[in-house]
């Protein structure tokens, strides 16, 4: 009996690129889409204009399904509102903002929302787990021309703010949350801020809306005197290397599962394009994990070396350091540093220089049209030989198609 012959399907993605959230929504996508053989990219047809924050649809542009995440789904919402939205195939939409019902868009439109009660939670076990008694958390207000907050990231905050809080009270303790000002005053707000820091007891166990959020507090905190983590433990949510790293001390973050939404609604759109599910879809996905940096790491012990390392790694894994170099900086040995890493962060400071030198490559594939020899030698490899085969190892494709992947086939991406 011969095999089903799969119909050959092109997909459109836009996604943002310059945030690790899109890129990682992407790379869900195409991980599931690696496993459809008769898939392919539409090519062409979507402009995502991250300078203009708006999709552009190109004329009689046709493809099987479109998947898109995050901001640029307001973008479709506005084209829509305007009938300038011309298309009645599968529409999916990963992570929305929240005050836009994709049902508008489209009737039968799928949709994979973050669970932002799985976010608080995994924010409040994690400190619960370390015996912190004081939390607190801070909620979401970014700087300068972006005050004020829009909808979806007030409702979003208050989910998260409530959640948490109900967590921590469910374990006899307080949370003390930090709600800014309305008008959006930026004055007003670092005014309200720098009060706030200081009223709470410490050592305080600090969630932050965002890893933007968890910045600002720590260059707060550096500005009062009140050492982190010693005094305050700050966690954001996001994992963007980008704000994580460019602190001192660095930040550390949650990672939601944008990758996991990825793969689940191109699974949904599968299901539709074959006839084997209709009508709309929504499904929450939760958090991969926390990637633990400076600012919450419990300095007894060992803990004061690993925080030293981290450092030392954020500023220079790209350069070629070398493990030995760090540890003789440090005053100690390779193998005491493995060994504290290990006990304290559950892996090796060998992972966590490799961890970071793969999301800079990944960053400067997804944002600049640098040669590969170029990122190769940015991201701290001497040959490209190496990087390449690691890439395709942990990424399930080569550079090359990496990056035809965020800014090549499905868009083009306009400065």
């Amino acid at each position: 009996m011969s095999s089903k012959v799969e119909i050959p399907r092109e997909i459109a993605l836009a996604f943002g690129r310059s945030h690790v959230t899109g890129r990682d929504m992407s790379d869900g996508v195409m991980a599931y889409m690696g496993t459809k053989l008769s898939w392919s990219l539409s090519q062409g047809g979507v402009i995502t204009s991250e300078a203009l924050g708006q999709i552009i649809v190109r004329p009689n542009f046709r493809t099987d399904a479109f998947i898109t995440g995050g901001g640029e789904v307001l973008s479709i919402f506005e084209l829509h509102v305007r009938g300038e939205w011309p298309f009645s195939m599968p529409l999916a939409a990963i992570t929305p903002p929240l005050d836009i019902d994709m049902r508008a868009v489209q009737r039968d439109a799928i949709v994979a929302r973050l669970d932002d009660k799985a976010v608080a939670k995994a924010a409040a076990d994690f400190y619960l787990k370390r015996g912190h008694v004081n939390f607190a958390y801070a909620g979401a207000f970014v700087a300068d021309s972006e005050l004020p907050n829009n909808k979806s990231e007030e409702l979003r905050d208050r989910i998260r703010c409530e959640a948490f809080a109900n967590l921590i009270a469910k374990s006899k303790h307080k949370c003390f949350d930090f709600a800014p000002p309305s008008d959006g005053n930026r004055e007003k707000v670092e005014k309200d801020l720098t009060a706030w820091l200081k009223s709470l007891p410490k050592p305080c166990a600090v969630f932050a809306y965002s890893d933007k959020v968890g910045a600002i507090i720590a260059t707060v905190c550096k500005t009062l005197g009140i050492k982190v983590p010693d005094q305050i433990c700050i966690l954001g949510v996001d994992n963007d290397d980008s704000v994580c790293n460019s602190i001192h001390p660095s930040l550390s973050s949650i990672h939601p599962d944008h990758f996991g939404g990825g793969k689940l609604v191109a699974e949904q759109i599968d299901l539709r394009l074959s006839g084997r599910k209709t009508g709309p879809v929504e499904i929450r996905y939760g958090v991969k994990g926390i990637a633990e940096r400076s600012s919450t790491l419990d300095l007894r012990g060992g803990g004061r070396l690993v925080a030293s390392a981290m450092e030392i790694v954020t500023r220079e894994a790209c350069t070629g350091v070398t493990v030995s170099e760090i540890a003789a900086r440090l005053g100690c040995s390779s193998r005491l540093l493995e060994l504290r890493f290990h006990e304290i962060l559950g892996h090796g400071i060998k992972d966590e220089m490799l961890r970071f030198r793969l999301e800079n490559v990944r960053h400067l594939l997804a944002t600049t049209n640098r040669a590969i020899d170029d990122i190769t030698r940015a991201s701290g490899w001497k040959n490209a030989v190496p990087l390449k085969i690691l890439f395709k190892k942990r990424f399930g494709m080569s550079m090359r198609d990496w990056r035809e992947t965020q800014h090549g086939s499905a868009t083009a991406t306009l400065s």
